[in-house]
């Protein structure tokens, strides 16, 4: 019940647009096949689902694939700059399911050859690796902290074609994801 689980997959993702208008987006899986998303991969609104189903404490889902946004539509939460007292245990102790996308839902990833890596899984290691999302002096990184990062950072590395999505699943508590700094 207090466990803190992150889910991160990167892959491929494909949007299906039925007759109605209605897009549904899949992850594909290493062993599915882009062509057949609807039984060979996993519907987008399930990880919500999936994620509900769960008794962990704090979960952070961080998606780096093509139309991974579909995910991320649910009303954001508001970022908080950990100034007010007691921030901190008031997060950690309210349960929370967030996501961070590699883009909108209308975004495909990019691909950047030089940094040997998809722009949000660059710029994810170097926030956390580096600790470049947070601020030395704080000691800490929360989802949001982490998201806003990552917003900015894969924007401009991809000259705007990609823009991750930071957002709380629907029936989620106001809770926060957080990554505390090693002494």
């Amino acid at each position: 019940e207090n466990d803190r689980v992150i889910i991160y997959f990167a892959g491929h993702g494909k949007t299906l647009t039925l007759p109605n208008g209605m897009e549904i987006g899949y992850l594909i899986p290493v062993d599915g096949d882009i062509n057949y998303p609807f039984s060979t991969g996993l519907a987008m609104d399930n990880v919500s689902t999936i994620s509900m189903l769960s008794k962990s404490k704090h979960m952070l889902f961080l998606m780096d694939a093509c139309y991974s946004g579909l995910m991320a539509e649910a009303p954001r939460g508001i970022d908080k700059d950990g100034k007010e007292q007691g921030y901190l245990s008031t997060v950690s102790n309210i349960s929370a399911r967030q996501i961070i996308t590699a883009g909108w839902a209308k975004q495909e990833v990019v691909e950047i050859d030089k940094l040997q890596h998809s722009a949000l899984t660059y710029n994810l290691l170097n926030a956390l690796d580096n600790w470049e999302a947070g601020s030395s002096d704080k000691g800490y990184i929360t989802a949001s902290m982490l998201g806003e990062y990552l917003r900015t950072t894969v924007s401009n590395d991809t000259r705007g074609k990609q823009t991750p999505e930071v957002a709380r699943f629907r029936y989620s508590k106001s809770g926060e994801f957080i990554f505390y700094r090693n002494p």
